[in-house]
């Protein structure tokens, strides 16, 4: 497995299904997993994912773990060889994982890449 992207949520079922819907396009072309960890929400969030993403691991935590927590859990489930961490906001363009995972397979001595951030709010 190539990619683990990670996702922490909370409260987030107005915005996970539009995130996940952009990335299941992309993972048609990758070896990669979408790992959620969900921080107790209590508007639909789990629901929704089981739901309408069921390829998803979705990890259900009864309490509020924080961002921190929840990706450290997410991280320890994750299989593949890099992990990227995204918020439930997030819009990645169409083709940016692939173009991620090219750049770092040709620059194994690059150990940590962002993308870049616009609409920040």
């Amino acid at each position: 497995m190539d990619l683990s992207i990670l996702i922490v949520t909370y409260n987030s079922a107005h915005l996970i299904g539009g995130l996940l819907g952009r990335l299941a396009q992309d993972m048609k072309h990758l070896s990669a997993e979408v790992i959620i960890v969900d921080n107790a929400s209590r508007d639909g969030t789990v629901e929704l994912v089981k739901q309408q993403f069921p390829w998803v691991h979705l990890i259900a935590s009864k309490e509020n773990l924080g961002f921190a927590a929840g990706n450290n859990l997410a991280a320890r489930a994750a299989l593949g060889r890099y992990l990227l961490l995204l918020n439930p906001d997030a819009v990645p363009d169409t083709g940016s994982l692939s173009q991620a995972l090219v750049m770092l397979d040709e620059h194994a001595d690059v150990g940590l890449a962002g993308g870049e951030l616009r609409g920040v709010d």
